[in-house]
Formats: C-alpha cells, structure tokens, sequence
C-alpha cells in the first residue's frame, strides 16, 4: 500500500513543481520482468526514476542507507534492498534475480555510486550479469536536472525542470564461454545507451 500511495504523492509533485517530463515510457514493458538502469547524480535519482514510470520499480540501495532504522524501514516498504558497492554482492544479485524472475521491474545505477560531475563513469558488471543470468531486457533512462534540484540548505529550486527519458529495450547476452567478455560489452553498450539518451539538449 505504501508504494502507491507515495507514487500519487510524488508523480504530481514533480509533474507540477518541477515539469517532469517523460519520453519514451511506451519503451519499458507492461509486464515482465525488467532492468531499468540509469545514470546517477543526485539522491533524488530513484524518486524521481520511479515517479516517471508506471511500473512498481525495486531499486538497489547502498546499504549505508539502511543503518538509520527509521530510514531502513522506509525505503525497505517502499522495496528498496542494500547492496555492497564495489564489490559482487551475492545476496543483492540474489534478491534482483528473484524480482525479475517474478516479473518485476528492477532499478538499477551501473555507476555504482553518483557521479560528482554529471559525467558517466565506468559501469560495474551487474547490470550485465543480471540480464545474462534472468534473460530479461534492459530499459537504458537518463535522468536530466535532478543535479540543479537541491540547494545547498537542502531545499529545492522550485524552477528547475526535469526530464526522465527512457531507450529502447537492450536484449540481454547470451551466457558463453567468453562469459567475461561478453558481459563487459554488454556493459558497455548500456552506457552507451545511457549517453546517446543524455546528449539532446537537457532542460533548463
């Protein structure tokens, strides 16, 4: 119950304060599992990520989030679950390989970490592991002006516009003998993706 109730909170939210606007939805299935990765430079990414979409999205967190009890408990209802960042988190993996074979939507950050200059930086394998391992497609999304959202006070420029647009579904790799390999292209052609979607003009 908690998760739609904060999507009808947050969708008209950003939709009135800030012009969220949304291209390309028609691109993330109606049903069926789903990887939704996107780049990341701002806390509010997943927010505002899951505030365009229609879907339920279940997002991996960093687990430093979850040693605040009240903060845990929050983001937990609202199906985030922690990751270790940096390394090949077992249990993380394990936890989006069951939403995605049960015919979720799983949002992810390739980047592991925000990036300081809007910049995208060199993804971790796990995006492309996943979609190896549960044979689901990866929906590519830029998330553009959550950058210029907060004031350094923590309040919000109510002027800033945002804008979440999302690419054509990427088929997963095959699983192979050039497993290696395969995945780290596979990466590479996610942030591909990710970039080509984040070079039209941005809004201002």
């Amino acid at each position: 119950m908690i998760y739609p109730l904060a999507w009808l909170i947050a969708q008209p939210f950003f939709a009135l304060l800030f012009r969220l606007k949304v291209l390309g939805a028609e691109n993330l299935p109606r049903r069926g599992g789903a990887l939704l990765a996107a780049n990341h430079v701002s806390l509010l990414d997943p927010v505002v990520l899951g505030a365009a979409v229609r879907r339920r999205v279940y997002f991996m967190a960093k687990e430093e989030l979850f040693r605040h009890p009240l903060l845990a408990a929050l983001i937990r209802s609202l199906g985030a679950f922690p990751v270790r960042r940096g390394t090949a988190d077992r249990r993380a993996l394990n936890r989006a390989t069951q939403l995605l074979a049960q015919g979720k939507v799983v949002g992810i950050f390739p980047e592991g970490t925000r990036s300081l200059d809007g910049q995208l930086q060199p993804p971790y394998a796990g995006v492309a592991l996943l979609a190896s391992r549960t044979g689901v497609p990866v929906i590519p999304a830029a998330i553009l002006g959550t950058q210029n959202l907060l004031t350094k006070k923590g309040g919000f420029k109510v002027l800033t516009r945002l804008e979440v647009r999302l690419g054509p579904p990427l088929l997963p790799p095959p699983r192979g003998k050039r497993a290696d390999r395969t995945l780290e292209e596979f990466s590479a052609r996610v942030m591909e993706a990710i970039a080509h979607l984040m070079q039209a003009p941005q809004p201002q």
